[in-house]
């Protein structure tokens, strides 16, 4: 797997008289949108010559070579002109996933920041940028939260929120559902589903078409213990999984340990495949130090 941040093809977008607007190696990748959309992997970059500009919404269909998503808007010549879509500083770190039609939801608080708490969602349209603040949900503000859509009971795509941690750092194990327009609490169904944050999570589709969400590893709380657990859900409260003799799955070194955020991505474009014909990368979000940029492993 190619790290996402040894991009190796210079890319370059120039415009009518001939400047060029941007070359690919003066970005650094921010984080991943969580699942994807039109066959692509997107990101969050952050132009690294301009630390105070706006980051921009990337997107690939084969994890090597990436392109700026651009929008149409009208100069003040009323001619129509295309731009790089970008979002607000504060959201750059908030778990985001395409949802609704052509849109990016931006869930809940940071990834990297624990005093940024949230219980709201902010979507921005793909098309035009426009941004909107939905009211804020019935769950408890978090940060360091894990989010994907899964489908409902009615087969209905929704956006799912597990656990995280509060603004003094204790994890919380509560589990809650976006359907585009209601929160839903979602019973655990087991009273030891563990508190975490800083926690890996995804949807795996099996080769008969049923999807489950895997959660696993993260820490009890802020900065707390590390966890090596893995859980499924398949629509009826969550498993632990282990292996026949009572061990974990999870074994791995420190260096993943500190991965406070695991995307796990599928998309039919990428290079190597698995027996089920789909294709993955799994790339760890490393947001311990300053730079909090993404690796891949």
């Amino acid at each position: 797997l190619h790290s996402l941040r040894r991009r190796q093809r210079q890319m370059c977008i120039r415009d009518r008289d001939g400047n060029v607007i941007y070359v690919m190696e003066q970005y650094t990748l921010l984080d991943l949108v969580l699942n994807e959309y039109d066959d692509m992997m997107w990101a969050i970059m952050q132009k690294k010559t301009d630390p105070a500009a706006p980051p921009s919404i990337w997107k690939s269909g084969d994890g090597m070579s990436w392109m700026p998503h651009f929008i149409i808007v009208i100069d003040d010549n009323g001619d129509r002109v295309p731009v790089m879509l970008t979002i607000p500083r504060e959201l750059a770190h908030c778990p985001c996933l395409h949802f609704g039609d052509e849109e990016l939801y931006f869930v809940g608080g940071s990834k990297a920041d624990i005093s940024v708490c949230k219980n709201t969602i902010t979507k921005i349209d793909l098309n035009t940028g426009f941004r909107e603040d939905l009211p804020p949900a019935a769950m408890k503000q978090r940060c360091m939260h894990a989010c994907v859509v899964y489908p409902d009971a009615n087969g209905n795509d929704n956006i799912w929120v597990i656990g995280g941690a509060d603004k003094n750092g204790n994890g919380l194990n509560d589990v809650w559902r976006f359907d585009g327009t209601n929160w839903i609490a979602v019973p655990t169904g087991n009273v030891e589903f563990p508190r975490r944050c800083q926690f890996a999570a995804t949807v795996q589709t099996d080769v008969n078409g049923a999807k489950s969400i895997w959660i696993g590893a993260g820490a009890a709380r802020y900065n707390g213990s590390t966890l090596n657990d893995v859980w499924v859900y398949k629509g009826f409260g969550w498993i632990n999984v282990r292996k026949k003799d009572g061990a974990s799955y999870l074994s791995y070194g420190e260096e993943w340990l500190i991965g406070a955020a695991i995307c796990y991505l599928r998309t039919n474009k990428n290079s190597a495949t698995d027996p089920g014909g789909s294709y993955r990368y799994i790339l760890s979000s490393d947001i311990s130090g300053s730079t909090k940029t993404l690796t891949s492993r």
